[in-house]
């Protein structure tokens, strides 16, 4: 006898199956007035922490998190979106999605060995909305296969945001201020930093290791110890033009420091385009 029941759940299963992970995401909320023990899957359910909302991410998952301060050490890992579909780290900064007032969403760092919210091997993700402040170490993504990083602020850190061994990343809209490290690039391959402002870093404002091809655009550069530094490999693949620089740029490859900003086109090639 054909079981009609059998045959049906096994049609579900395959149409199940055939779907892209985007089409079975799941968007998980994050709140101060949140609880670990609910779901997370409504703002009325939300999580309390946020290192709950990465335990419970799948692949083309998303997370909202809304205004206040988390003071945690995060690890979101190997999640990606089969579709192509961008998934999201998304600071609500308005509210309006999860019900809070309006209000900064705040990550306080707590550790000086391990960044605040660490990022490893993901793809297609993008992370805004966000402040990173405190003593030790900001966002870090690693091993990240397309992604961006926009209108993100990155305060008093030993290290604002580091992207290791990554390709395909943007940098948009962010600001560092008074960081050790503003941005540190190693092994990095696609990036591009655009619409920025970097101040006051003591060691450097961009840090570039050992990258492949990237590029530093409508930028700001002031108060820093030197706006960028490039070593030799990385400063032969990357260009920096239509910034605004007051202060020392470099090294730069074979170039050196070089505290008048108006020689650093003649000496380095960069920024024929830029305003010192």
């Amino acid at each position: 006898m054909f079981d009609t029941r059998r045959s049906s759940r096994l049609v579900l299963t395959f149409c199940l199956a055939a779907l892209p992970f985007g089409a079975l995401a799941e968007t998980y909320f994050v709140r101060v007035a949140g609880n670990d023990q609910a779901d997370g899957r409504i703002a009325a359910a939300a999580f309390r922490t946020i290192q709950r909302a990465a335990q419970a991410l799948n692949h083309g998952d998303s997370v909202v998190i809304g205004p206040g301060a988390y003071r945690e050490t995060v690890l979101f890992a190997e999640r990606f979106s089969a579709d192509g579909a961008m998934m999201a780290i998304t600071g609500d900064e308005s509210g309006k999605l999860t019900g809070d007032p309006a209000g900064a969403v705040v990550i306080e760092a707590v550790s000086a060995s391990q960044p605040a919210l660490h990022i490893y091997r993901f793809r297609n993700l993008t992370v805004s909305g966000l402040t990173v402040r405190g003593n030790g170490q900001g966002m870090k993504l690693e091993k990240v296969q397309g992604g961006t990083v926009a209108r993100c602020t990155f305060d008093g850190l030993s290290r604002g945001l580091a992207i290791t061994n990554c390709e395909r990343i943007g940098v948009e809209s962010c600001v560092l201020v008074r960081c050790t490290l503003g941005i540190t690039l190693q092994g990095a391959i696609g990036t591009r930093v655009a619409h920025c402002s970097v101040a006051g870093a003591n060691t450097a404002g961009v840090l570039v290791l050992g990258s492949g091809a990237g590029s530093i655009v409508n930028s700001l550069f002031a108060a820093n110890n030197t706006g960028f530094i490039a070593d030799r490999i990385s400063a032969a693949a990357w260009t920096s033009d239509h910034n605004v620089i007051h202060g020392t740029l470099g090294p730069w490859g074979d170039v050196p420091a070089i505290a008048n900003a108006h020689e650093w086109f003649a000496a380095s090639g960069q920024d024929r385009a830029s305003v010192y």
